[in-house]
C-alpha cells in the first residue's frame, strides 16, 4: 500500500539534524525509499502500519583506502601497534575531553590557517563520541577493531561511516607519533654508529618509538647501556632525535601543540645521560 512520509518525519531521520524533503528518492516495491545525503547513502525502511522508519548507512569499505591510503585492517593494526607503547598510552591516549582541546592545539601548532574546518569537525566528533561513552582513543579503536565490530558500533550509535574513518585517519596522521626507522638517525659513514645500530637491531629496537619506550628515562637508558654495551651519551642523543621525529610534520611546527614536545618526557639531566 502506497504511503506518504511527512517532511517532518524525514527531517528527524536525517543525519546531523539536516533537512530532507519528502518525496526525495524513490519508492521500491519492498517499501524502501533510497535517500542520499552528502558523502553517504542512507536507506529508509518504512513500517506499513505506522509510516515510521529508520535509517541505516551503507558502508563502502573501498572508501577507507581512498581516504587513508590503507585498507581497514591495516589502518586498525597501525593504530593498535602505536597505542601498544606504554609512553603512548601515557602521553597520547586522550580522553574525549582532552581530544577536543588537543584538536585546537593541532590547529594552532601545525595548521596555522584561518580555515578551522578540520578542528571544528574533530571537536564535534569527539563531543559526540564522549556522549556515546567512548573513553579514550584506544577505547574507540578497540570498539571498531574488526569490520564486524565497526558495523555493530555504527548501528548502535548512528555514527556516519565516513566520520568514523576520518576520525581514525586523524588519529594516525595528526595525533599519534609517527614511527621512523632508527636507521635514519645513524651516520652511515660512521663505523661506531653502524655498530651501535646493529646491536640495537639485535634487541629489536628498530624505530624511534622503540627507543622512546625503552630509553625515555635515565633508568631506562642505564639498563639499555648495561644490556647493549652502548654508551649512555649515544643513547641520550638518539632519544632526543627520536623525540623530535615523532611529531607530525615537525619541520613545520612553530608553536608546540599540547605537551608532546622535547622535554615532555623525562630524559633526566642531558649532561649525564
Amino acid at each position: 500500500m502506497e504511503q506518504s512520509v511527512r517532511a517532518a518525519q524525514l527531517r528527524s531521520l536525517a543525519p546531523n539534524g539536516g533537512a530532507c524533503l519528502a518525496g526525495t528518492g524513490r519508492r521500491e516495491a519492498s517499501g524502501l525509499r533510497l535517500l542520499t545525503f552528502p558523502r553517504a547513502t542512507y536507506n529508509l525502511t518504512l513500517n506499513a502500519q505506522t509510516g515510521r522508519g529508520r535509517t541505516t548507512m551503507e558502508i563502502d569499505w573501498n572508501q577507507v583506502k581512498k581516504q587513508t591510503l590503507w585498507n581497514y585492517e591495516d589502518l586498525i593494526n597501525k593504530l593498535l601497534k602505536t597505542l601498544a607503547y606504554d609512553f603512548v598510552q601515557e602521553y597520547y591516549n586522550h580522553t574525549m575531553k582532552a581530544a577536543r582541546s588537543y584538536a585546537g592545539q593541532v590547529q594552532q601548532g601545525y595548521l596555522q590557517k584561518s580555515d578551522t574546518t578540520l578542528r571544528d569537525n574533530m571537536i564535534a566528533r569527539f563531543k559526540r563520541l564522549e556522549a556515546l561513552q567512548v573513553e579514550t582513543y584506544l577505547d574507540l579503536v578497540h570498539q571498531v577493531e574488526t569490520r564486524e565490530q565497526c558495523e555493530a558500533f555504527l548501528r548502535q550509535t548512528d555514527l556516519r561511516f565516513d566520520d568514523l574513518i576520518q576520525t581514525l585517519n586523524y588519529l594516525f596522521r595528526w595525533v599519534l607519533p609517527f614511527a621512523i626507522p632508527i636507521r635514519e638517525f645513524i651516520a652511515t659513514d660512521n663505523e661506531t654508529q653502524n655498530a651501535h645500530y646493529e646491536i640495537l637491531k639485535q634487541h629489536r629496537l628498530v624505530s624511534n618509538l622503540d627507543i622512546l619506550e625503552q630509553g625515555r628515562t635515565r633508568a631506562g637508558r642505564t639498563r639499555l647501556a648495561q644490556v647493549t654495551g652502548i654508551p649512555k651519551t649515544f643513547l641520550l642523543a638518539l632519544v632526543h632525535k627520536a623525540d623530535i621525529s615523532r611529531l607530525a610534520y615537525f619541520d613545520n611546527v612553530r608553536f608546540p601543540p599540547h605537551d608532546h614536545v622535547v622535554g615532555a618526557i623525562d630524559y633526566g639531566s642531558s649532561g649525564h645521560g
